[in-house]
């Protein structure tokens, strides 16, 4: 069981039942299904086994009357004293509609961030050898499409690191959109990797599934490679152009401050130092909007009661987040190493890093982690 030490001693028996009752339900149940059996057969299987499964209680449900908003871009520097590497996350809330088609954004995407040979990685670790790997993605989920970039760099190029992922990605989204070299290449290897994308059960219950989520038709990735074919380079730069914005991304920076904080004072944003115990009051009102969503608001303005932690100057109270609920975000399953690699890192899965070891990517399906 993961999540923070404390939190995890006050769960109880009760806590881990009345969640049970509220979620593990049959009326929010999917099956997804890969087999040659027949479809009769399958289904009077499920049936035999849950047939007479019945919900108690009342069903959990989920609130998102707050829509995700964007603050002002700062540079959140959290300290780690003594730490060798500096670890940079660049965010924005982006406009794009989470089930609109995902191919001219993460073509984008993955020339941008999204695989080895990306800009800001070929930067940051081939030329610069800042940094052993740097991505980028864009996270699709229910109710929020953020673009985001992770970037490990030495600690004495955390100023300099950020400097050239800005140019990066002003370059990318002004006069320097995509060439046809990289075009060519991520279009032709996501089309030629398709013969055995989908060779075992697991591949396809992974398409399954991300049809299912992205509300897209059984029969999607038919079309795939003559989407891809149709796909041209002026679509890919406007997708780029009309999702990400580099003068409303946050900056978020863990690292040593005592070694890092003149670096970023001279970039022109604000800079917000938090200290480690302040990272763990923030982890603990998330555990607690979580259980708010739950429905259990009651239990959580109890818990913030005890615990009597304030949030810093630039968030709310606790007692602010139990009166207005929060949004919280549905994210799809992490485990789905078959799907679309696009997909994939469009919906911010564990899989979103695919690094090719090969550079003649033409030639050579992308390699699986």
């Amino acid at each position: 069981m993961g999540g923070d030490e404390d939190a995890v001693k006050k769960l109880t028996r009760d806590d881990l039942v009345n969640y049970y009752k509220a979620w593990i339900r049959p009326e929010k149940a999917k099956i997804f299904v890969v087999s040659d059996r027949p479809l009769a057969e399958i289904k009077a299987a499920f049936e035999t086994r849950f047939g007479d499964w019945k919900g108690e209680g009342a069903p959990g449900a989920k609130v998102f009357a707050a829509k995700a908003a964007q603050t002002t871009p700062k540079i959140l520097l959290i300290d780690r004293p003594d730490s060798p590497q500096s670890l940079i996350v660049a965010a924005q809330m982006t406009p794009v509609d989470p089930f609109a088609d995902p191919i001219a954004l993460g073509t984008a995407s993955e020339v941008l961030g999204g695989d080895f040979l990306s800009r800001i990685n070929m930067n940051l670790r081939e030329d610069k050898s800042w940094s052993y790997g740097v991505r980028g993605s864009v996270a699709r989920m229910v109710h929020a499409v953020p673009f985001t970039i992770s970037a490990p760099v030495q600690a004495d190029k955390t100023g300099p690191a950020i400097l050239e992922i800005q140019k990066e990605v002003g370059d990318y989204l002004g006069s320097k959109g995509v060439t046809q070299t990289e075009f060519d290449r991520s279009v032709i290897s996501s089309v030629r990797k398709m013969a055995g994308q989908y060779e075992t059960a697991g591949a396809v219950l992974g398409a399954m599934q991300s049809n299912d989520f992205m509300r897209r038709p059984d029969d999607y990735q038919d079309g795939l490679a003559k989407k891809y074919r149709a796909l041209t380079i002026p679509q890919v730069d406007a997708a780029a152009r009309g999702a990400i914005d580099p003068k409303r991304i946050i900056w978020v920076v863990v690292g040593d401050a005592a070694k890092v904080r003149g670096q970023l004072d001279s970039l022109g944003l604000p800079v917000e130092v938090v200290k480690p115990e302040s990272v763990r009051a923030a982890a603990l009102h998330a555990a607690l909007e979580v259980r708010h969503v739950a429905g259990e608001p009651e239990e959580l303005e109890l818990e913030c009661e005890r615990e009597r932690i304030e949030c810093g100057p630039t968030a709310h109270t606790c007692r602010d987040r139990v009166d207005g609920r929060q949004e919280s975000r549905q994210q799809p399953r992490a485990d789905e190493p078959d799907r679309d690699p696009r997909e994939a890192e469009e919906r911010g899965t564990a899989h979103a890093w695919r690094e090719r070891p090969d550079h003649d990517r033409e030639s050579q399906d992308a390699a699986r982690p």
